[in-house]
């Protein structure tokens, strides 16, 4: 009889931990997507001094390995870096610009117009 109520109790504590875990999958992805933008904005001064002009999109994703401009679904051109989850664990992480990209040869002004791209409402 104790050891059923050994495993009822072992089962409500399992219950009570286990959402928090997944919670903090999303925290360690979140803490991934905004190590990459850091990269990114430093990308973005990098390719100001190759140049000596503002960059574009495709200039800055050029000197990140794992990153690439392309068009996002939406129509919106921005940058995607493989092998980087995006908070819902979803693969492929993407920056876009504070505001919408008409093309990779969009120029950036300044690195903090680079922010985390989330499907048409990016975040900073």
């Amino acid at each position: 009889m104790e050891i059923v109520i050994v495993f009822i109790l072992l089962g409500i504590l399992a219950i009570a931990v286990i959402p928090s875990f997944t919670t903090m999958d999303n925290v360690g992805h979140k803490a991934n997507q905004e190590g990459v933008l850091g990269t990114l904005r430093t990308a973005w001064s990098s390719a100001y001094g190759d140049s000596a002009s503002v960059p574009t999109l495709t200039a800055i994703a050029a000197k990140v390995d794992t990153c690439s401009c392309g068009e996002e679904t939406s129509g919106e051109f921005v940058i995607t870096c493989t092998g980087i989850f995006q908070t819902d664990g979803s693969t492929d992480a993407e920056f876009g610009l504070s505001t919408a990209a008409s093309a990779c040869t969009a120029t950036v002004s300044k690195p903090s117009d680079i922010t985390i791209y989330a499907a048409g409402a990016e975040s900073s």
